[in-house]
């Protein structure tokens, strides 16, 4: 739904989880430390101080970071200084998971 927060899951067996949005509504989605859509950039900084920009390469390359934390990766996607999009997996640049 347009203007709404989505969430998804890819893959059998499942590869990764994936929300989008930065709107009050629809399903509010937070990492395990609590960085959750429409959340400001220094949020993810802060919460994971070992996060790494996102490379920024290939057609699709967009402004983020990504996490390593037990049990997988995270990465998050920035757009005009918020939480765009988190996706959460064993291995999170398959192509429905990547940033």
């Amino acid at each position: 739904m347009r203007g709404q927060n989505e969430f998804y899951v890819d893959g059998h067996p499942v590869r990764c989880v994936v929300a989008t949005g930065t709107s009050a509504t629809g399903p509010a989605v937070t990492t395990e430390k609590g960085v959750g859509l429409g959340d400001p950039q220094s949020a993810v900084t802060a919460a994971y101080p070992d996060a790494q920009p996102i490379p920024q390469n290939g057609p699709f390359a967009r402004p983020g970071y990504f996490a390593t934390v037990p049990g997988g990766q995270l990465s998050f996607t920035i757009s005009n200084g918020v939480v765009s999009r988190i996706a959460g997996g064993a291995d999170v640049t398959s192509p429905n998971c990547s940033v």
